[in-house]
């Protein structure tokens, strides 16, 4: 491939009009600009604000890479496509048509959407921590409030649930097998509070892993039992399945905008661009310099 020549530029100009040269020379295709020896030329530096820019270009490039394509292009056609330029009246129109708001919008939705995710991991978390405990057929209302006795719910290695079983045959305790897995055993243990240091002796050789149920108590509208709570969880999940199928949709609705979004994409990536050479030219009170390279076919413009 064959490589342009290249010519040395350097002018001066009124301050007023640097911007306009900068995106003059732009148009033209600049090869490069070189940033000047300020302090050597006693000169100023122009600092260029393009924090916002970067911002809004993040932003709309989150956007448009989430939204579908209404019309995809093959991957030979999108590198064929040459890229659109816009005129100075045009980039007005593509700034001044409401962006901000379309990204707004998509953020709110995708913000919304990822809470409801949150909310179904939440959800599945405590049917998981439930569900060895669902065969228990008694409401919930009923586990506590006992005047000599304590109540525990726990889970037990199951070859150590033999021995537990059979230790507490001499206590005032009765255990029960709420449900039982391949390596655990869910028991519901009931015991008499005169005897409670005893008790939790035998508790402690056994390193039980204590279940409890205090949270779901004020949740609580009657005589539910943990089956009724799992229903209920199932229930929410399936509502806020339903709400992201519905936050989803309104999010593909957006794609209609995909198309001006890139236009004003590149319009904010060219005024980037610009202030980032306007950055680069060196300041006296009322004049600017700027010095780089140009396309030597063009030089004489």
């Amino acid at each position: 491939m064959a490589i342009a020549p290249v010519k040395r530029m350097e002018v001066l100009l009124p301050k007023t009009e640097l911007e306009g040269f900068v995106s003059y020379l732009q148009e033209l295709g600049v090869a490069q600009l070189d940033p000047l020896p300020y302090e050597e030329l006693q000169l100023a530096s122009s600092p260029a604000e393009v924090a916002d820019y970067e911002r809004w270009l993040g932003r709309i490039n989150h956007v448009i890479q989430s939204l579908p394509e209404t019309e995809p292009k093959k991957g030979l056609e999108k590198l064929l496509t040459p890229k659109p330029k816009y005129s100075a009246s045009l980039r007005k129109v593509l700034l001044d048509y409401g962006y901000e708001r379309v990204v707004e919008d998509y953020e709110e939705l995708e913000a919304k959407r990822a809470q409801l995710f949150q909310n179904i991991k939440q959800i599945e978390r405590e049917e998981e921590f439930l569900s060895p405990l669902a065969a228990l057929k008694v409401p919930l209302s009923s586990l506590s409030g006992f005047n000599r006795c304590l109540l525990k719910i726990a889970e037990v290695k199951a070859e150590a649930f033999p021995g537990l079983k059979e230790q507490l045959t001499d206590q005032p305790a009765a255990i029960s097998v709420i449900s039982a897995e391949k390596n655990l055993t869910y028991v519901l243990i009931i015991y008499h509070q005169s005897l409670k240091e005893e008790v939790e002796a035998i508790f402690s050789g056994y390193k039980l892993n204590f279940i409890s149920l205090e949270p779901y108590l004020p949740r609580l509208k009657g005589d539910e039992k943990v089956s009724d709570l799992l229903a209920g969880l199932e229930q929410q999940k399936a509502q806020a399945g339903a709400e992201i199928n519905q936050l989803e949709k309104d999010m593909a609705a957006l794609a209609v905008h995909r198309s001006p979004l890139m236009a004003v994409y590149d319009v904010l990536l060219n005024e980037k661009q610009k202030l980032a050479g306007v950055s680069l030219a060196g300041l006296t009170e009322k004049t600017a310099w700027l010095a780089g390279w140009v396309p030597a076919a063009q030089a004489d413009y």
